[in-house]
């Protein structure tokens, strides 16, 4: 799995594209078993209300990943 990554891209009116890659390698340790993999990430305070959020596996080595049950929780940490 060497390559692949996860991303996050936010896209939104009047700001710069954001994206935030993380390697699947360090959410993964590789015992090919399923397990529960949490990541937290604190979006940046530009990121405003109705900007377009995209998350995504980039595969470029075409290599079998399987992923279930992904959720996607938002937190208002004001």
């Amino acid at each position: 799995m060497k390559g692949n990554k996860t991303i996050l891209e936010v896209t939104g009116y009047k700001m710069e594209n954001f994206l935030h890659e993380v390697p699947i390698s360090e959410l993964y340790d590789g015992n090919n078993t399923w397990e529960n993999i949490n990541y937290k990430y604190k979006l940046s305070e530009e990121i405003k209300k109705g900007s377009l959020l995209k998350v995504y596996i980039y595969n470029p080595t075409k290599s079998i990943v399987y992923i279930d049950d992904l959720e996607i929780k938002f937190y208002n940490m004001n």
